[in-house]
């Protein structure tokens, strides 16, 4: 979420490396809304985090085309097993929309292990390493955006949705978390957690195409 492509996956979702996916081409007029993903019931009692996400704050920038950007995440514990998802959810501005565009993610599926807590974080209660798979059946976003395209330059574009592996450290204070990278120590978003899962959601970002 190798060191979030949120997150992938983010920033995936950052990804790798700790830093935003690169940026993806003007994406074609064949995105689709979000398909609805059900919760695990261990997640069900925490807040819905993707609802009310900030939008419409990125209608002028250094880009034409853009989106409002946040990447989502949510794990269940069973034991040392972790699984659960990612997504990097992107909501049209009106210039996207105008050519075509509309509100769509990229989803990961994730498993991996609860570990003890990353040295970079003395906080943290728990560490998490995973690696994410992308689901393209339930990935709405342009074709292009998903598995790239070759730039006239020759360089390939575009193609977010790829396997990763990232490695988090957790801080739980009540039923409130933080989400860091393990590497660096950086946070990445805030959520809920209990002792069964936990949810999570970025700060609000403009992605400009």
């Amino acid at each position: 979420m190798s060191s979030i492509p949120l997150l992938l996956l983010a920033a995936c979702f950052q990804t790798n490396a700790d830093k935003p996916a690169a940026d993806a081409p003007p994406p074609s007029p064949t995105a689709q809304p979000p398909a609805e993903t059900p919760q695990p019931a261990s997640a069900a009692t925490l807040p819905d985090l993707t609802e009310g996400l900030v939008s419409g704050q990125c209608e002028d920038g250094p880009g034409a085309e853009g989106a409002d950007s946040h990447f989502f995440g949510q794990y269940t514990f069973s034991g040392s097993k972790v699984s659960g998802e990612e997504r990097w959810l992107l909501t049209a501005n009106e210039k996207w929309k105008k050519r075509g565009g509309l509100d769509c993610q990229i989803r990961w599926t994730v498993e991996g292990t609860k570990t003890a807590a990353p040295s970079t974080c003395g906080s943290c209660a728990y560490g998490i390493e995973l690696h994410a798979e992308p689901d393209m059946a339930a990935s709405t976003c342009p074709e292009e955006m998903l598995t790239g395209r070759r730039a006239p330059t020759g360089e390939m574009v575009g193609g977010e949705a790829v396997p990763f592996d990232q490695s988090y450290g957790v801080s739980v204070q009540g039923d409130k978390a933080t989400l860091r990278f393990a590497k660096s120590g950086k946070v990445l978003a805030e959520g809920y957690a209990n002792a069964d899962a936990i949810t999570w959601v970025s700060d609000h970002a403009c992605k400009w195409f």
